[in-house]
């Protein structure tokens, strides 16, 4: 199977930073596969926050659905790191986007 790779686009909208938890560590001591998509989860809805548009519309109970991910690995992060995501819409439309997300790591959370 090739390996995913994910083109970058220029440019970004938003920026959110959330450290890395203790329990975000795999066996090996570093951010597990699972631990990075659900930060990526947390910072897709504080994305939505900042656009005004809650994850779930309380009044007709949509919400929005992550069909799919493609994750391209270029480090590895562990306790005391500071995933700084930034994010950009690559396309949108009523029933699904792609939009492009960078997960920027400072150790110690510098």
């Amino acid at each position: 199977m090739p390996r995913i790779r994910v083109n970058l686009p220029e440019t970004f909208r938003f920026s959110v930073a959330i450290p890395v938890r203790i329990t975000d560590l795999n066996y090996g001591a570093h951010l597990g596969n699972d631990s990075l998509l659900s930060i990526l989860h947390e910072a897709r809805v504080q994305f939505l926050l900042h656009l005004g548009r809650p994850e779930v519309d309380r009044t007709t109970g949509r919400g929005h659905i992550m069909a799919d991910v493609g994750i391209e690995y270029k480090g590895e992060a562990s306790t005391a790191t500071l995933c700084t995501l930034i994010w950009q819409w690559m396309t949108w439309r009523s029933m699904g986007s792609t939009l492009c997300i960078a997960c920027k790591t400072k150790p110690g959370g510098r």
